[in-house]
């Protein structure tokens, strides 16, 4: 597989930041007792499309890490860098030029996310989160089948520039913490949609423009210290 220049530069920035944010964290932590660790879980994502009323969750996954910043014995701030995929499928029967038509749309989204949860402590082992997050789009993946009343099947990608680059929203949950374990359930949602309108090679209406992601994620983390 090649990659362009843009691509490996995008995905160096990336590497970058994580670097730069996560010394940023170890230094602090030594200060304060604070933590860092690594996480990954499942994403049962779906990309919210009104104008489709067939739809389906995907699952996904997502991996990264965190540092866990304690300002007080029952308040902390946890930002995190992770990446993560959104993905759907969903169906779409019309006709075109009198030939009854069915397309089937699948869409995978790959992100790189910035989340960051404010958490209280309601015991020693549980805790409340809330916080916002922002996402920059890495790459997508995404093809449509459709089928006709002659028999005909076809497959041909959606326009990636379709998609935005920049995504943004809130997220809550709840985490539980057994020694160096960390273990944490989340639903995620966007305050805006993931791309802008347009349309396929063959006619049909592929628009996202009330498209957002949303997701229950469940994990598991280690804490290093």
């Amino acid at each position: 597989m090649k990659y362009s220049k843009s691509y490996m530069g995008q995905l160096f920035s990336i590497l970058l930041v994580i670097l730069l944010v996560f010394h940023s964290a170890y230094s602090f932590a030594q200060l304060n007792g604070s933590t860092i660790g690594i996480k990954a879980g499942m994403n049962v994502m779906s990309i919210k499309i009104k104008e489709f009323d067939e739809k389906e969750n995907r699952i996904g996954y997502h991996f990264g890490g965190f540092s866990r910043l304690q300002l007080t014995e029952s308040f902390s701030i946890q930002p995190e860098l992770l990446f993560s995929n959104a993905a759907t499928t969903v169906t779409y029967t019309g006709t075109i030029g009198g030939n009854q038509t069915s397309d089937r749309l699948a869409v995978r989204l790959n992100y790189a996310d910035i989340p960051v949860m404010a958490a209280i402590n309601i015991t020693s082992k549980l805790s409340l989160q809330g916080g916002l997050y922002g996402s920059y789009l890495i790459s997508t993946n995404s093809d449509k089948s459709s089928t006709n009343n002659t028999s005909q099947s076809e497959s041909k990608p959606v326009n990636t520039s379709q998609f935005n680059r920049v995504d943004a929203g809130w997220l809550g949950g709840a985490s539980l913490d057994f020694g160096s374990m960390n273990f944490g359930v989340r639903y995620l949602k966007s305050f805006n949609s993931v791309g802008d309108s347009g349309s396929d090679s063959i006619g049909f209406l592929y628009n996202f423009p009330d498209g957002q992601r949303e997701a229950w994620q469940v994990y598991v983390g280690l804490k290093f210290f």
